[in-house]
């Protein structure tokens, strides 16, 4: 005999022991035990100040204290002389073996009919899967809404279910080799595509507890013209995806990465964008409309003719970045920065860009009418052409603008510091013109 083979023994009775002490100290385990110990004590108890009072019945006189508390009867006194109390104490200890036993069956039932409702699951799993790899499309569709019901019912499973969908969109969709062709040419979406994307971000949206930050890794992905519409896509990846033409509106995008997307003439009205990343991304033509930006970050990004009007863009960086002739009317632009920036032609109508850094941000022709840019840095800044009637400068750095051609709605004389323009002009309709919703 090996010499270590009393001792893995020993390890393995010890092991088997503890296991069956953790099962008969666990909490539904441990109740029963102390319920039935604790009737055991108390049945023990009356049993022995019974008969001490019975005995007292039938010889002496009864104590006075025991006659008050039991009111022992000569009839209960002669039944438990004919009939002793074994039988009770006896079903009285074995009432905790027959309660554990009966617990450690149903639990023993509970677990199994777990674990085959996991296995059939993970059965259903694996076969739906295969049905994501049919050539026939129909048979595709139908294994996601498989994987859809799988989600609905085990949760387990939901995040597996969640990154399967998003891994079938990147594969059945990959990035065009030609990224410079006219988005409104492409086509619409796959069906199989739109279904996978429709499930994606219906179940997170419909259902809060499925919500997933994360979930949605979809970079480099052809995504023309999918309806992302109301999705919750908190930290969804789509970097290096063509979003071109895509419908994001009113969608939950906080803090996801669009690096190098295209997203020309894509629809983000109303969308969430807080603390997202859009470094180096085009977005030529597309509506953001109402879109909450705060603190994202979009140097380098190309917004030429795009839609921005009412949008937040508090603390943004925008270093580098295009927006020639943009909408950025009623806009919020608070402490961006926009060092390099590129405003040609843009139209600014009472948009509010209060200590926003625009050193060498290039501003000509654009249209600051009734601007707000009070403690604005604009040093370096190129106005020429810029209209600037009506807007607040109080307080605005001006060292060395480029001035010529701007209206300040006054005349001024060559050399003047600009510190601030002149109040609204009451008779100017522009004044009281509202900016149109989204």
């Amino acid at each position: 005999m090996s010499p270590s083979l009393p001792l893995r023994l020993i390890r393995r009775s010890t092991r088997a022991l503890r296991m069956r002490l953790a099962l008969w100290f666990e909490p539904p385990a441990r109740a029963i035990l102390s319920a039935a110990f604790l009737g055991l004590a108390s049945a023990a108890n009356a049993i022995y100040w019974t008969s001490s009072a019975c005995f007292d019945a039938t010889g002496s006189a009864v104590p006075a204290h025991l006659f008050l508390v039991f009111r022992v009867s000569p009839v209960l006194c002669e039944t438990l002389t004919k009939t002793p109390p074994w039988v009770l104490l006896s079903g009285m200890v074995a009432a905790p073996s027959i309660l554990l036993t009966w617990y450690w069956r149903d639990r023993k039932r509970r677990d199994d009919h777990r674990l085959a409702v996991e296995a059939g699951i993970a059965e259903r799993y694996t076969r739906t899967t295969e049905m994501l790899g049919a050539t026939d499309q129909m048979t595709r569709i139908n294994g996601l809404f498989s994987l859809w019901d799988i989600a609905r019912e085990s949760t387990g499973h939901r995040e597996t279910v969640f990154r399967t969908l998003a891994a079938f969109v990147r594969v059945r969709s990959q990035v065009s080799d030609e990224p410079n062709d006219d988005p409104l040419k492409s086509t619409d979406p796959q069906a199989d595509v739109q279904a996978a994307v429709t499930l994606l971000i219906d179940a997170q949206w419909s259902e809060p507890e499925w919500q997933l930050e994360g979930a949605a890794d979809l970079r480099n992905s052809n995504l023309r013209r999918v309806d992302f519409a109301r999705g919750y896509l908190a930290r969804a990846k789509f970097g290096g995806a063509d979003l071109r033409r895509a419908n994001l509106s009113g969608a939950n995008l906080a803090y996801s990465n669009f690096d190098a997307a295209l997203l020309d003439g894509a629809v983000l009205d109303g969308a969430e964008l807080d603390g997202a990343s859009l470094l180096n991304t085009a977005l030529r033509k597309a509506s953001l409309c109402g879109a909450a930006m705060t603190r994202a970050e979009l140097a380098g990004s190309d917004l030429p003719g795009a839609d921005l009007h009412g949008a937040r863009l508090d603390w943004a960086d925008l270093n580098n970045t295009t927006f020639d002739g943009a909408t950025l009317n009623g806009a919020t632009l608070d402490s961006a920065s926009l060092v390099g920036a590129s405003l040609v032609g843009a139209n600014l109508i009472r948009a509010s860009l209060r200590r926003a850094n625009l050193q060498t941000a290039v501003l000509r022709d654009a249209n600051l009418m009734y601007a707000n840019l009070q403690g604005a840095d604009l040093r370096s800044a190129d106005l020429r052409g810029a209209d600037l009637k009506g807007a607040e400068l109080t307080g605005a750095v001006l060292d060395d603008p480029k001035l010529a051609g701007v209206d300040l709605g006054r005349p001024s004389s060559p050399g003047e510091a600009v510190v601030a323009v002149d109040p609204v002009d009451p008779v100017d309709p522009a004044a009281d013109e509202p900016i149109p919703r989204c």
